[in-house]
């Protein structure tokens, strides 16, 4: 899954270019209690997995360092932005 550049925005973590896009999901399949918001995050090269984040709150706003942070922490967790395989998939967004 590569993000669309048209409606995706792009952002630099820690030296590297990474493109997220809100997802405004009236039901978000990876929130808890199925309704909120969801954001998704993938590097820009190389592409490899894909953050995905959700809140079982809407996540009003998602402001660039809700992005930062959470991308901060996904690779605190071990996601490897740059590498093909699973979406990781983060609760609490906001």
């Amino acid at each position: 899954m590569a993000l669309n550049r048209r409606h995706s925005r792009l952002i630099t973590v820690d030296g590297a270019d990474y493109r997220w896009q809100v997802r405004r999901d009236s039901e978000c399949v990876y929130c808890k209690g199925g309704l909120g918001a969801s954001f998704v995050v993938q590097q820009v090269d190389p592409q490899g997995s894909v953050l995905v984040v959700g809140s079982s709150h809407s996540m009003s706003p998602i402001v660039p360092a809700v992005v930062r942070a959470r991308v901060r922490s996904a690779l605190g967790q071990g996601w490897m932005p740059a590498h093909p395989g699973a979406q990781l998939h983060l609760v609490g967004g906001g």
